[in-house]
């Protein structure tokens, strides 16, 4: 029997805890978007390129000893994009470099920061890069109407739907429009909306009020389009058309567990385990005729941004707002050839020191990047999806 009053027990005073010098990092740390894009070397902020095209089939036949005649040719397709610049800083404070911190001795602290900013800055920049958003060149000209490419200070590369063929566009069967624009380099690239009803006040007296008055709405009602089989087919067949291969989709998870329910020909595909009393049904290839595509889950793949205009009428004037709105509800789905768009960079992912500001160390990690396409024949949006 255990004297309790000279035996010291592990819960009295002054025993020393263990506080385990591990810390997990909770949340999804891939980037599959950009782990399937190249990663070419580029020179300037404004990166320029062309994309070829075959002419279409046509009948050919001459006379024989006919001249030559020269045909139509197709020129070559002008595109570019300009950089982005992303980073992440953090500060360390003397006394945590000094003592060390959970999950990271003291000689440790700095590297622990710097691997997790390095992660979140790359997810920044996936999300950055799959983003409804046009280039910006960051001119912000006193003559550039708002929202278009030379308004605004902050450069900006264009996210992928700015790459994608208005005809390569697969939207809500009615109620939706294509927007083609200038505002995107040469108007063949397009960008998805629905029609939204513009609200209308009499209360804003000065553009200020109106402005006032946009923020305050609620985001707009937006509809959206189921994710069907028939939808994926129609996205495949156009890129094969065009000479591509839809080896890659890319889904929000979501979007993924509907096409676990794709049914191909009427069968009900399951990989069957003999040596196991498990079912399987994962769908990570799809075999179509025109060619087998890998289905690649992607955390967030944001939703077009729309802006709504109030207009508001006081003493006789007219004033209009603007707010802008990212409609989260929305979703897309890519699918595009292996090898065709890349992440070009400028500058890459580095780390450096600012100068020692107080009692702390700041860093920060930086990487200036931009979107290509070989062409935008062959990326195929299927927009309007529930996230």
């Amino acid at each position: 029997m255990a004297d309790v009053v000279t035996t010291t027990k592990t819960y009295a005073k002054g025993i020393r805890q263990t506080l385990q010098s591990v810390l997990d990092r909770l949340g999804q740390e891939d980037t599959p978007f950009l782990a399937h894009l190249g990663r070419p070397k580029i020179e300037n902020r404004k990166e320029e390129w062309t994309g070829d095209r075959y002419r279409e089939r046509k009948h050919n036949a001459v006379d024989e000893g006919a001249e030559g005649v020269a045909t139509e040719r197709k020129s070559p397709e002008h595109y570019y994009n300009y950089t982005q610049i992303s980073t992440d800083t953090f500060k360390i404070s003397g006394t945590a470099a000094a003592i060390g911190m959970v999950g990271a001795e003291k000689s440790k602290v700095v590297a622990r920061e710097t691997v997790k900013a390095g992660v979140e800055l790359m997810r920044d920049v996936e999300y950055d890069v799959l983003r409804f958003r046009p280039k910006r060149s960051g001119k912000n000209l006193s003559t550039a109407a708002a929202g278009t490419e030379d308004n605004g200070t902050t450069r900006e590369s264009g996210g992928v739907p700015n790459w994608v063929h208005s005809d390569n566009v697969s939207l809500k069967s009615s109620g939706a429009t294509t927007k083609a624009s200038s505002d995107f380099g040469t108007g063949k690239k397009s960008f998805v909306f629905q029609t939204i009803a513009n609200a209308t006040t009499s209360s804003a007296t000065t553009q200020a009020a109106a402005e006032t008055a946009a923020k305050a709405l609620d985001a707009p009602s937006i509809t959206t389009e189921a994710f069907t089989e028939a939808r994926f087919k129609a996205g495949a067949q156009k890129i094969w058309a065009q000479g591509g291969k839809p080896g890659l989709c890319f889904v929000t998870p979501d979007n993924l567990n509907i096409i676990q329910g794709f049914t191909g020909s009427g069968d009900s595909r399951r990989i069957v385990n003999m040596g196991s009393p498990k079912i399987g049904e994962n769908v990570n290839l799809i075999l179509t005729p025109w060619g087998t595509t890998t289905v690649v889950p992607v955390v967030a793949m944001p939703g077009p941004e729309y802006d709504v205009a109030i207009t508001a009428t006081g003493s006789g004037t007219a004033w209009t707002g603007k707010a802008a709105y990212t409609v989260t509800a929305m979703g897309y789905c890519l699918i595009t050839s292996p090898g065709l768009n890349s992440l070009g960079i400028l500058r890459p992912s580095h780390t450096f020191k600012h100068g020692k500001s107080g009692d702390s160390d700041k860093r920060q990690i930086l990487i200036e990047y931009t979107f290509k396409t070989k062409t935008t024949y062959e990326n195929y949006l299927i927009g309007d999806l529930p996230k």
